[in-house]
């Protein structure tokens, strides 16, 4: 893919993606207060309405909990609540659906890693803020990274073909730094 100033490429899948902005995904390593974000923006067309796929990820979120949870392993929900006043996108969104999820990932790698890995490095915790068609996800590691690993991913749902320019209104959120969303 390039990730230079704004040329799309073609996958190996063949959809075709953009590198045209920033912040779409920022991953931080947090090192004595320093932020080391990289930053990836792509567009995917999918041959369906944005209502039907809101009906789609829906339904697809919930069976992957119910299948993945049980035993200690797997999915576990802490809260899935509505939100209100949290302001997401600028201010544009501030209602929604918030989940908090803990992803226990010992059962999906190898016996030997699990044996080198410290207690808490395969718990990955999710917050989200689905104000669709916006979402933001945050998801850290706790219980072993502390407050050194977050990765932000941001989506929009747009009704076109891709070709709408600026759809997260990226000027709005220049300086947002994702470590915030604690507060």
């Amino acid at each position: 893919m390039d990730r230079g100033g704004g040329g799309a490429s073609h996958s190996a899948a063949g959809v075709k993606t953009f590198a045209d902005g920033p912040q779409l995904l920022r991953l931080h390593r947090v090192s004595s207060h320093r932020c080391f974000p990289v930053s990836v923006f792509s567009r995917v067309v999918l041959p369906i309405t944005v209502e039907e796929y809101q009906v789609a990820q829906l339904y697809s979120v919930a069976e992957a909990s119910k299948n993945e949870t049980g035993g200690g392993e797997g999915i576990e929900v802490i809260k899935n609540e509505p939100f209100e006043g949290k302001e997401l996108l600028g201010g544009k969104y501030n209602k929604g659906q918030y989940t908090y999820k803990i992803y226990h990932l010992e059962s999906k790698v190898p016996p030997f890693i699990r044996m080198l890995m410290p207690k808490g490095s395969l718990a990955v915790h999710e917050e989200a803020w689905n104000a669709y068609p916006y979402c933001r996800t945050v998801l850290t590691n706790p219980d072993y990274m502390a407050g050194n690993f977050t990765l932000c991913i941001e989506t929009m749902h747009a009704p076109d073909n891709g070709t709408q320019e600026n759809v997260r209104n990226l000027a709005l959120i220049q300086g947002w730094d994702c470590m915030r969303h604690f507060a």
